[in-house]
């Protein structure tokens, strides 16, 4: 995807057949604009949306049932 300028990479899954493989092709060319491919094209990503003049507020802190925990690391 892209041009000689900007490359772009795309991976596909193994699974899929070869006709499916062009019509994904062909719809992401069509609307290559509208997918972002770096951190600059996520406008917004870093900001949360705040009311002027409200203050945040700090949750506490949630605890983990240790079987869980364990569970998870594993």
């Amino acid at each position: 995807m892209g041009n000689e300028e900007i490359k772009r990479e795309l991976k596909m899954g193994t699974l899929i057949t070869p006709k499916e493989r062009e019509k994904l092709i062909a719809l992401l060319q069509d609307y290559v604009d509208f997918f972002p491919w770096s951190y600059k094209d996520m406008f917004g990503l870093y900001r949360v949306p705040l009311v002027e003049g409200c203050k945040s507020v700090k949750q506490r802190l949630r605890r983990t049932n240790l079987n869980v925990l364990i569970k998870v690391k594993i």
